[in-house]
């Protein structure tokens, strides 16, 4: 099961990465929304990120904003 520990990790990973404007996580709706620049970093290299840093989040959407 996640945690905050968690939480927190994956949110700094993914502010750190170029192309991404806005983090939230909301472990208990199971929804990650992502805003990023696909010009800077694409969607499948984000779905990627995501499955190495938790095993909790799968992709379920193709919007420039994402919900995992």
């Amino acid at each position: 099961r996640y945690c905050d520990r968690c939480k927190i990790e994956l949110e700094e990973v993914l502010e750190k990465l170029d192309g991404i404007k806005k983090v939230e996580i909301n472990y208990i709706t199971n929804i990650v929304m992502l805003q990023y620049d696909p010009r800077l970093i694409s969607r499948i290299n984000l779905a990627k990120i995501l499955d190495l840093q938790c095993k909790f989040i799968k992709v379920k959407s193709k919007n420039p904003i994402l919900e995992l």
